[in-house]
């Protein structure tokens, strides 16, 4: 989604920052606690600190905001899942060698 996030406007140097997006002054309240909902719901660390990220985030999005997020979050990963479970090609990927037929 990086080149889909450029177009929109997002600048690169933010983009870089996203795997420390929790370490980097790059992001402001609003978009921090739209990463720890993503986040969150990605990775779902154990209810007590499911809970107290998710109230995090509850504290600084507006309802419909959170609301929009989580669930943004939940089907992305649910069609991940089902893209990674079915082996689903993505268009312009290299596929991995285990799944390249072998040349004779």
């Amino acid at each position: 989604h990086h080149r889909r996030a450029l177009r929109a406007g997002v600048p690169a140097e933010q983009l870089a920052q996203l795997p420390v997006w929790r370490d980097t002054p790059r992001f402001d309240a609003v978009e921090r606690a739209a990463l720890l909902v993503g986040e969150t719901i990605t990775v779902l660390p154990e209810p007590s600190i499911r809970d107290r990220d998710l109230r995090t985030a509850r504290d600084v999005l507006s309802e419909g905001a959170f609301a929009a997020i989580e669930w943004s979050a939940i089907l992305i990963n649910t069609y991940n899942r089902l893209s990674i479970a079915s082996h689903h090609p993505v268009p312009g990927a290299k596929r991995p060698l285990s799944h390249q037929q072998e040349q004779p």
